[in-house]
């Protein structure tokens, strides 16, 4: 159990640091652990008519020795599905590539293990021996397969990630994670890309804050710090000064979590590139004003009405003149403005309005003082 534990921990780190190191370490400390010489892992895939094949192979080899590859024995492994032992004497005719392997590394025995996970099987361990072996005990084909299958899953784990970063990529979005016990910084290229560096170019949270705009820089600095404090959400929407002065305004999105593994406080998410949503923003607020200048700008009343009489847009003499802030013209409706005499000749007019397009006439409007002066 604690060599199961140190294992899964160093599987575990090395999944978290998604580093390019190759398994090889790994196989080689799973054949050690298990009293054997060397060690090597098949991964399965489905082809279209649900039959396995084998779609990916790591050993214990270091990097440029020939591959410790046994095709024939992993494939009776996956049809047998149910661990396996064979000796060097024992492969058939149509094995040759096994058998090569077999007398290049001098091997007498091989033992197969099926790996599964809720789907079915995955995988297989094999583990070679020198020496004629005897199969092994169920207690260690159980640790065999827990450590096989933490590897198999951390491969087509990198690779449903490998597959998942060309997608976040494709879609234009950085990655990033800060450490706050080393407060290193991880970013991907497009991250490096979107605060204006190059994007084979590292940098560190110092390098990152140097490139907030002034303006925005304290607002980033105390949402770093807050999110270090406990586990909590953070959006924050920032500008970023490039080097060739250009504007950019990013948005990120993330989540601060304790990292139970490395015992660490870890702050990891998304960011985007919000530079021209923001200036459709300001393009669209610049056109509100203008109308709204112009429409402050007639000495008259000027207004906006829908078909059942709400009251929607009035200028700004709208409220001088009748004595009512903007908040109590909001619940107006035309009928509001008039007497009870001039409500009649009111609503007939009204009804021209929207089914001829116009109307003129003369009435009394009522201010908020209680006076009525003559509007036409």
């Amino acid at each position: 159990n604690r060599l199961l534990s140190e294992f899964s921990r160093g599987i575990g780190e090395h999944v978290y640091k998604n580093t390019t190191v190759s398994l090889q370490g790994q196989l080689s400390e799973i054949a050690r652990l298990l009293d054997y010489d060397a060690a090597a892992l098949a991964i399965f895939t489905r082809t279209d008519k649900s039959q396995l094949t084998i779609d990916d192979w790591h050993d214990s080899n270091p990097p440029g020795h020939p591959p410790f590859s046994c095709p024939w024995v992993a494939n009776e492994i996956a049809s047998r599905q149910q661990p396996y032992v064979i000796n060097i004497e024992k492969l058939p005719q149509d094995a040759s590539q096994d058998r090569s392997t077999f007398t290049r590394y001098d091997i007498q025995s091989l033992q197969g293990i099926p790996l599964f996970d809720n789907t079915g099987i995955i995988g297989a361990l094999l583990l070679g021996a020198r020496q004629l072996k005897t199969p092994i005990t169920e207690e260690a084909v159980l640790r065999a397969q827990v450590l096989g299958q933490i590897l198999a899953n951390s491969v087509n784990n990198a690779k449903h990630t490998e597959g998942l970063n060309d997608v976040i990529e494709a879609a234009g979005v950085g990655l990033w994670s800060l450490n706050y016990t080393t407060m290193s910084l991880w970013t991907t290229a497009i991250t490096r890309e979107m605060h204006g560096l190059v994007a084979d170019q590292q940098f560190g949270l110092d390098g990152f804050l140097k490139q907030i705009h002034p303006d925005d820089l304290s607002l980033v600095q105390k949402t770093i710090q807050e999110a270090s404090l406990q586990q909590r959400d953070i959006r924050i929407d920032y500008r970023v000064l490039c080097p060739d002065g250009t504007l950019k305004w990013i948005s990120a999105h993330g989540h601060s979590y304790h990292n139970t593994l490395r015992n660490e406080q870890q702050l990891m998410g998304v960011c985007i590139d919000i530079t021209e949503q923001k200036q459709v923003e300001d393009a669209l607020r610049n056109s509100q004003a203008l109308t709204e200048a112009v429409f402050d700008s007639v000495p008259g009343l000027l207004y906006l009405y829908t078909q059942n009489g709400k009251l929607l847009r009035w200028n700004k003499q709208h409220e001088n003149m009748t004595g009512y802030t903007a908040e109590e013209l909001l619940n107006f409706a035309a009928a509001d403005w008039f007497t009870e005499h001039d409500l009649t000749i009111m609503q007939k007019e009204w009804h021209k309005v929207f089914t001829e397009g116009h109307s003129t006439t003369e009435l009394g409007l009522k201010l908020k003082d209680g006076s009525i002066v003559p509007f036409a």
